[in-house]
């Protein structure tokens, strides 16, 4: 239907904007941090402690809180740096802003679509979730209606998955 049709090209121009911004970004820091260590060809993990320092980005909605997921990925995928450690960065890098509080207007991004166009962005999502309930259970033990609250994943039929969630989860400041 062209409802779906337009939900699957909203989700590839959100991720392709996302994507472009993050090679540009990548392609900046490596350069700011090669010149910091002329002697050294890579960049180090001592370089990476910077990056929050050298780069901030705003999530001024819901639409790019993608951008989480594809900083996520290339950290972990491609500079091959630790989760735990990567997640760090992650959450000391993004800020959100949040316009509205009604249910209606957050947006909700489909889990089977993830699975068919960006697999690996779900399962990186799922991780962050998981991180996430295990905070929760730390926090609140037992207490499933918080966990559903707070769940980046709906678990409706089908299951969603809740950019705004997403986005404060990821987020050293929310406003």
């Amino acid at each position: 239907t062209f409802r779906q049709f337009k939900l699957v090209l909203t989700t590839l121009i959100q991720f392709s904007l996302s994507l472009i911004a993050f090679q540009a970004v990548a392609s900046e820091f490596e350069r700011f941090a090669q010149h910091n260590n002329e002697a050294e060809a890579v960049i180090n993990h001592d370089d990476w402690d910077e990056f929050p320092d050298q780069v901030a980005i705003q999530l001024n909605d819901t639409h790019p809180a993608i951008a989480v997921v594809e900083l996520m990925r290339i950290l972990v995928d491609e500079e091959r740096l630790d989760w735990n450690y990567a997640w760090k960065l992650v959450t000391k890098t993004f800020a959100y802003t949040n316009h509205t509080l009604l249910p209606e207007a957050l947006e909700r991004w489909s889990v089977p679509l993830f699975e068919k166009v960006l697999p690996r962005h779900l399962n990186i999502i799922y991780g962050i979730n998981n991180q996430l309930m295990d905070t929760v259970e730390a926090k609140w033990p037992g207490d499933d209606a918080m966990k559903r609250n707070v769940s980046i994943i709906e678990e409706n039929h089908p299951k969603m998955v809740r950019m705004a969630n997403l986005a404060v989860v990821a987020s050293h400041t929310v406003n």
